[in-house]
C-alpha cells in the first residue's frame, strides 16, 4: 500500500487504490460430491475460488482429504481459497447425494 502514490481514503472510509484488478472471465459449476476426493475442475485461476456445500456436510482440502482431515462446510456454508488452479482443491463427505458449488476466476 505505500507505494502506491494514490492510497488514500474516500468518502465511505475505504481505502481506494491507483490500479485496482478485475478479472476477465469466470467458471461456475456444481459438483456431485462422492465418499472419495475428486476434484471439481482443472482449470488454472487468476484469484480463487469460492465453494458452497448443498444437501449435506461435504470437506475440502488437498488430494489427500479426509472427513477427518478437510475443512468442514456444513450445509448451505461457503469458503473461499486463494489458489491458482482448481485441480489443487478436493472435496468429498461421507455420503453421496451432496453438491459442491463454485464460482472461480
Amino acid at each position: 500500500m505505500a507505494n502506491d502514490p494514490y492510497v488514500g481514503h474516500t468518502r465511505s472510509g475505504a481505502r481506494r487504490f491507483s490500479n485496482p484488478t478485475t478479472v476477465g472471465s469466470f467458471i461456475t459449476g456444481n459438483h456431485n460430491v462422492l465418499t472419495t476426493g475428486t476434484t471439481m475442475s482443472n482449470v488454472d485461476l487468476n484469484s480463487g475460488v469460492r465453494i458452497k456445500a448443498f444437501g449435506g456436510t461435504i470437506f475440502v482440502g488437498d488430494s489427500t482429504v479426509t472427513t477427518d482431515t478437510g475443512y468442514k462446510l456444513e450445509d448451505e456454508s461457503e469458503v473461499f481459497i486463494d489458489v491458482n488452479s482448481m485441480n489443487k482443491v478436493f472435496v468429498r463427505a461421507a455420503s453421496t447425494g451432496f453438491t459442491a458449488s463454485f464460482i472461480a476466476s
